[in-house]
């Protein structure tokens, strides 16, 4: 009886005839037959591929989790800062429609300063102080507006045009003549068009004849000359040839 470990002549037998397979299979090249026999699995490649693929989707779970957590918390401060900011525009808006505002100018301007400083979203509340304010208030809502202009000019000027063009005649001419000035100062070239338009048609917005119809013609032409000035320093060099 044979030996365990030792082969036997079946075993030697089966051996030749599969080296002679692949040898045949291989076109007589015994590199053939090396490469055509079944390798060994590299059981630790393996594991680190398993190991780096599952590192690589808790990672990638992990990151998504805490971007979800970041954006949540983002919009949550926006909302608390928007809701901040149309607090304080409130405050300012009633502290310069007071009557305590004409009797201290000097908080009256920083009021206004400051209420210009949140930019467009300031404009429109502004607009309605100069439409319904009193002498003094209508300077400090001009200046606000000016204020409002430098720091967000596209919404300013956005406001200052429908103002200005107020198809359905809802303001006063004096706030469209704040709105003329104002878009000078600020530079809006958008508000060209209308301001051409209102030019034309003073006497049917309600503008008195003489003098206040002479201020508005002049404060109208001002305001073109320094949309034009602007319009010209904004141009390439080359373009003014």
């Amino acid at each position: 009886m044979a030996e365990s470990g030792s082969k036997t002549p079946d075993d030697t037998a089966s051996e030749d005839s599969e080296a002679l397979f692949f040898y045949v299979r291989g076109g007589g090249d015994t590199q053939s037959v090396d490469k055509a026999k079944p390798q060994p699995k590299n059981r630790s490649l393996e594991w680190f591929t398993d190991l780096l693929s599952s590192l690589i989707k808790t990672f990638a779970i992990f990151f998504l989790g805490y971007l979800l957590v970041q954006s949540v918390e983002l919009d949550l401060k926006r909302a608390q800062l928007s809701a901040d900011t149309a607090e304080k525009l409130k405050d300012y808006v009633i502290d310069l429609n007071s009557q305590d505002s004409v009797r201290d100018p000097a908080r009256s301007k920083a009021t206004a300063l400051a209420l210009g400083g949140f930019g467009s979203v300031a404009a429109y509340p502004l607009v309605q102080i100069v439409e319904h304010g009193n002498e003094l208030q209508v300077g400090w809502g001009k200046l606000g507006l000016e204020h409002a202009g430098l720091i967000a000019q596209d919404g300013t000027c956005d406001v200052l045009v429908k103002v200005i063009d107020d198809p359905t005649s809802t303001f006063r001419w004096r706030t469209r003549k704040v709105a003329v000035e104002t878009a000078g100062s600020v530079a809006c070239p958008e508000a060209v068009e209308p301001v051409n338009r209102l030019s034309a048609n003073l006497a049917d917005v309600g503008v008195p004849p003489g003098e206040p119809m002479t201020n508005f013609n002049l404060a109208i032409k001002k305001a073109l000359r320094q949309i034009e000035r602007a319009n010209q320093r904004a141009q390439p060099w080359w373009m003014l040839w």
